[in-house]
Order: structure tokens, then C-alpha cells, then sequence
């Protein structure tokens, strides 16, 4: 699958992956559900239209 990473979140961070997985079902595994919010996440981003005059 990969390398495992250990990465610390800050508690409100924590709380609102919670809340995104209560409302999943079936509810994902932690890992997965950051995965899956991550890689949503990453697709917003190269989806949105480029903003002139950022310096890119």
C-alpha cells in the first residue's frame, strides 16, 4: 500500500474527521477516511480554475 506515516492533528481537526465519518456508511476506518478526504481534497484542488497574479 505504502510507507505508514505518523502525523499529529490538531484536536479540532480530529473532531471534524470524526464528524465526517459518523456520517459515512458504512463508517470508514480512520486511515481510510483521511485518505478519502485528502484525495478529495487534492481533486478540489486541480479542479479549480487558476487564479492570475499568485506569483505560479
Amino acid at each position: 500500500m505504502g510507507e505508514p506515516r505518523s502525523i499529529r492533528f490538531p484536536q479540532s481537526f480530529l473532531d471534524r474527521v470524526e464528524e465526517w465519518r459518523a456520517t459515512q456508511r458504512p463508517i470508514p476506518q480512520w486511515g481510510d477516511a483521511i485518505r478519502k478526504l485528502a484525495e478529495a481534497g487534492l481533486q478540489a484542488i486541480k479542479e479549480r480554475p487558476e487564479k492570475k497574479g499568485r506569483g505560479k
